[in-house]
């Protein structure tokens, strides 16, 4: 019994990494300025860096989220952490809802700090 747990987990292993390449993976990236890239040389801070190097790795990718075409998200500069909640100014259930992200990336809470 013990040598097919060890087989089994062995597979599972090996194949895992077959399916992270073949499906398109969609990301929202959530948050702030920080997200939103003001301040960075290209504009889009780490969003462009991020899906260059995803897509350039062999990943199917896509950044979804109603800002920023092409490294869409969902993200305001100024941004705090409770707006993002529901019943807050970006209450981000309906964006999710909408794009059904497979991973959301969360950039909140600078905002919050010494406040």
């Amino acid at each position: 019994m013990q040598s097919y747990k060890r087989i089994f987990i062995l597979v599972i292993i090996l194949i895992l990494p077959a399916f992270a390449y073949s499906k398109t993976w969609k990301i929202m990236p959530v948050g702030n300025s920080i997200t939103a890239g003001e301040g960075s040389s290209s504009g889009n801070g780490y969003r462009d860096i991020l899906y260059n190097n995803l897509s350039n790795s062999g990943y199917d990718i896509e950044f979804v989220g109603p800002n920023g075409a092409p490294y869409n998200g969902f993200y305001q500069s100024g941004a705090k952490i409770d707006q993002f909640l529901p019943g807050g100014s970006l209450n981000i259930t309906g964006q999710l809802n909408t794009y059904f992200p497979d991973i959301v990336l969360v950039m909140l809470g600078t905002n919050n700090t010494g406040k």
